[in-house]
């Protein structure tokens, strides 16, 4: 059922992986082309997206269709995609398979089973992160909002029903499986955080690389869209994270990402859908 992504300018993506060379913390290098089982295959062409969200195993995405609040909201049923009455610009999935929507005036909603319920921040919200592989515990929700800041906005934590500002700042958001947020600067540094021995502020550690969308799985992977000054027609480089080995590039391009237990889908700039 899946078609293999064709692979734009294979060389260019090699010696992007060349110039995205970073830090210690995490070195990027160049995997050979996937076989064409485990390389991305593209999801009911024709229909669009700009954002995808993954809970585990449900898929969700924000259209290209102008709606009240954003774009329309649909959810994957293993075959094609259920419209939902809502509108927004940026999606992430709970545990409970529960889309979390950003709307275009910084309002956060939850889906509820039938009908999107707001989520009161006090703050306009820019993007969501919702901890992947955590089934059968609560949810850690993390946002992006609140006013500019140096790296972009402020970050919060959901703590109960209060939201709680920690140190930092960023662009994009998402949470690994044991409950650590990663975030996207608006330089495009990648930083993971963990909880310090205060239990309040976290400490932010520069995973190397360039991002400019993130996506954390319940196995464990952290995947990005990379950056670079000239990105393709169709978006920017595709990398995943593991401790072990850092950053690795496998084939593809795009501007959206999103993972869940089987791996990521992804957005490319045309608004095309993929999934690996």
């Amino acid at each position: 059922m899946r078609r293999t992504l064709i692979t734009h300018r294979v060389g260019r993506l090699l010696a992007v992986s060349a110039l995205m060379a970073t830090t210690a913390t995490g070195a990027v290098t160049a995997a050979a082309p996937p076989a064409l089982a485990t390389g991305f295959g593209q999801v009911t062409p024709g229909i669009k997206a700009k954002d995808i969200g993954i809970g585990d195993w449900e898929v969700w995405k924000i259209g290209t269709v102008s709606t009240p609040g954003g774009y329309e909201i649909s959810r994957w049923n293993g075959s094609s995609w259920d419209h939902i009455d809502g509108g927004g610009v940026r999606i992430d999935v709970d545990t409970d398979g529960n889309a979390w929507v950003v709307s275009g005036a910084g309002d956060l909603y939850r889906y509820n089973g039938s009908t999107f319920v707001q989520v009161p921040t006090g703050f306009a919200v820019k993007d969501v992160g919702i901890q992947a592989g955590c089934e059968g515990c609560s949810d850690k929700v993390w946002v992006i909002g609140g006013a500019a800041e140096s790296g972009g906005y402020g970050i919060y934590e959901k703590r109960g029903s209060t939201w709680t500002k920690v140190n930092g700042s960023a662009e994009r958001i998402d949470v690994d499986s044991d409950g650590n947020p990663w975030v996207v600067q608006n330089t495009h540094g990648i930083f993971q955080g963990t909880l310090n021995s205060d239990g309040t502020s976290y400490g932010w550690v520069k995973r190397g690389a360039a991002g400019t969308d993130i996506g954390c799985g319940g196995d464990a992977s952290v995947w990005v869209t990379g950056f670079n000054d000239h990105p393709d027609q169709f978006g920017y480089p595709i990398l995943y994270w593991r401790a072990s080995a850092g950053w690795t590039q496998v084939d593809g391009i795009a501007v959206a990402i999103s993972a869940g237990f089987d791996g990521p889908w992804v957005v490319n700039k045309l608004g095309d859908i993929y999934r690996r």
